[in-house]
């Protein structure tokens, strides 16, 4: 209001194209330009102050601000020349007006169904700047520069959306929780990590709860200690509750601005947890009941191959590029086939010192040396 009041130019504010308002904020924008116009179709005031969640506020404290909101508007619609009364009503009652009543009431200048017709229609007119000096306005053959938003603001204009804001949410916890199970598999932590800090900064931009958020965050951590506690599903089921419920409280849970998350988005996106949780939680169950591959384990009824005779029941074998000490079990040790080298030799388990006990495969052997 300062640089609209101050400028050593003349300021012009059109409301428009129809259908559009000038609520709120905007009706002190409009009063505080040189020219105000309005397109057909349009409405100006409801400015009553009113707290950021959209209640009204308290009794002492809201006729405090109410009065000096009053002044305000008044004193800026005196240097402009319009209509006093008029402005004080959108503050002290909500008035609100259509653009021909804002004519008729000396709250505008000009009705204009476009910024090119405005601009024809102000040409020559003399405007008083607030140093008291005086300005003619020439729009002939002039050119209209449009200022669009930068590639900032029209991502935060992206990010203040609930439901992206939601879904990169829910990215970040899957991505991060992802990386933590599966260390090392990088992308799906990189990708997270972007989602939660793009969420972050959303939430200067939104109306975040958080203590929705820390709800959501205790469903998530109690759906993944189901996997590790044998709860008999009571973690699992109340996560997955306390997931909803902290969605749906997420954004702005009164409504009051518009602004909250579709349950389209939240049922879609519960599930798409739920099922990720399911789906880890079946390849943990199905990685515990597969056989052991590794250790002494792993190694018991492999086929192992002799690289030399044994001597006196021992000698070397070859087991997956590697080349052991090994010693024959002492029932094949008193038969009186003895072990050659290019044996098949079959683990029993490992002994002390790494050695493997082993057992003769006559089968394959017979086979091999008839």
């Amino acid at each position: 209001m300062k640089d609209l009041m101050a400028a050593p130019f003349p300021t012009i504010v059109w409301i428009g194209p129809s259908g559009s308002r000038a609520g709120s904020a905007g009706s002190f924008i409009t009063l505080a330009a040189n020219i105000a116009a309005m397109a057909p179709g349009t409405n100006i005031g409801a400015a009553h102050p009113i707290q950021s969640n959209g209640e009204d506020l308290s009794s002492k404290l809201g006729e405090k601000i109410t009065n000096d909101t009053v002044a305000f508007i008044e004193s800026i619609a005196k240097a402009r020349g319009r209509n006093e009364e008029m402005a004080r009503s959108f503050v002290s009652m909500s008035t609100s007006i259509t653009d021909e009543e804002a004519i008729k009431n000396n709250v505008i200048d000009y009705i204009a169904p476009s910024i090119d017709q405005l601009l024809k229609m102000i040409d020559g007119k003399i405007i008083k700047l607030q140093n008291n000096s005086e300005i003619t306005i020439n729009t002939s053959g002039s050119s209209i520069t449009a200022y669009e938003p930068s590639i900032r603001q029209k991502a935060l204009e992206i990010l203040s959306n609930p439901n992206f804001f939601y879904l990169l949410f829910l990215g970040g916890l899957i991505g991060l929780g992802f990386e933590l199970t599966h260390p090392g598999s990088i992308f799906p932590g990189v990708i997270g990590g972007i989602c939660m800090i793009l969420a972050l900064i959303a939430t200067s931009v939104l109306p975040v709860s958080f203590g929705a958020a820390a709800l959501l965050l205790v469903g998530v951590g109690c759906m993944i200690a189901e996997f590790f506690v044998p709860s008999f599903g009571v973690l699992g089921i109340g996560g997955f509750i306390g997931f909803l419920l902290g969605s749906i409280f997420l954004v702005d849970p009164s409504d009051t601005h518009g602004l909250r998350i579709s349950l389209t988005f939240i049922v879609p996106g519960a599930l798409v947890v739920a099922g990720a949780g399911i789906s880890i939680a079946l390849l943990v169950l199905k990685s515990e009941r597969r056989p052991v591959t590794s250790g002494m384990e792993g190694v018991k009824g492999k086929s192992a191959k002799a690289i030399n005779d044994f001597l006196n029941g021992k000698g070397k074998v070859r087991f997956e590029g590697e080349i052991w000490n090994a010693e024959l079990c002492q029932s094949d040790q008193d038969n009186s086939r003895n072990v050659r080298k290019g044996d098949r030799l079959t683990i029993i388990k490992i002994v002390e010192n790494l050695r493997f006990l082993v057992t003769l495969d006559t089968t394959n052997n017979d086979e091999t040396h008839t």
